[in-house]
């Protein structure tokens, strides 16, 4: 089983996977946790130059790039664990592609969709966790945890406007498999309540 955790930077999909991933330990589940970018040597080499690197990449190439993570994160972590019994936790999946790089940037929305059926086997989330908040709250919690903006981070607020819009309609197209949390007023033990609320319900553990 997998289940891809998205939103915007600062909604805490790190703990909560974290949180989720020790509660399924509890419940005698194998768990492996994994990210994108990232999630494999060759995936943190591209997750540096995504995320930290000066060069003005186009946005073409950055797509290119992500692609080549998923690539990788899926053929030789992710489904290599479904086949030995894993359920996998995946921070970030195709849907912020999607989000930052269709709605926030442009790039065509049916390209896209190709080259994630490409890049990731056609493997689908069996359920997708979205958290919300409001960016600007988000992007200075993001800050705070890393002590430094990154490439996308430093982007204007039309940008996350339309990625936040853009997650809105990936949630809305999956609804019948996710969950939408806006964790504004929320503590982070009430959005890990409210993860388990509706896992407890879909997976009967």
């Amino acid at each position: 089983m997998l289940i891809a955790f998205e939103g915007m930077d600062g909604t805490g999909k790190t703990t909560q996977m974290q949180l989720l991933y020790e509660w399924l330990i509890k419940k005698n589940k194998k768990v492996f946790l994994t990210k994108q970018p990232g999630g494999s040597k060759f995936g943190e080499k591209i997750r540096e130059i995504l995320l930290y690197d000066k060069e003005d990449i186009s946005d073409l190439a950055i797509v290119a790039m992500f692609m080549a993570d998923r690539a990788q994160n899926v053929d030789k972590i992710i489904m290599p664990k479904l086949k030995e019994g894993y359920m996998v936790l995946c921070d970030r999946y195709t849907d912020s592609t999607i989000a930052y790089q269709g709605y926030g940037k442009g790039i065509n929305l049916k390209d896209l969709l190709v080259l994630n059926k490409f890049s990731s086997h056609s493997l689908t989330p069996n359920f997708i966790i979205y958290l919300d908040i409001n960016f600007k709250v988000g992007l200075e919690r993001a800050k705070k945890v890393t002590n430094k903006q990154d490439n996308f981070e430093k982007l204007d607020n039309d940008f996350f406007q339309k990625v936040k819009y853009g997650f809105r309609k990936q949630y809305l197209k999956n609804r019948n498999k996710s969950i939408w949390i806006d964790i504004d007023n929320l503590s982070i033990e009430e959005v890990h309540q409210e993860i388990i609320k509706y896992l407890e319900d879909k997976m009967n553990v």
